[in-house]
């Protein structure tokens, strides 16, 4: 799962959002990706700490998050990250 927090004052995030919609086609059912507009959730950012927009978390599918991007993500970072959740822990 790929949660992209954004917000609607946020210049780079419609495209990020764009891309988040893209990846899930391309993806489908192997992975989520989630687009959440902090400004309609308040407190959200405070919980997982998120000070910059957009920002991803990515989790495992055991729910755990893996990493944290800071900023837009380019397509190609997207999948190759994705691709590795995918793979598991145990890929080599």
């Amino acid at each position: 799962t790929v949660v992209d927090f954004s917000a609607e004052w946020c210049a780079s995030c419609p495209e990020m959002a764009q891309l988040m919609k893209e990846m899930q086609k391309e993806y489908g059912d192997r992975a989520a990706f989630v687009v959440i507009d902090i400004d309609k959730y308040p407190g959200i950012d405070d919980k997982y700490m998120i000070e910059t927009m957009p920002t991803q978390m990515f989790y495992d599918a055991k729910g755990e998050p893996i990493w944290i991007h800071k900023g837009a993500l380019d397509k190609e970072t997207l999948r190759e990250r994705v691709d590795i959740l995918i793979a598991g822990p145990n890929a080599k």
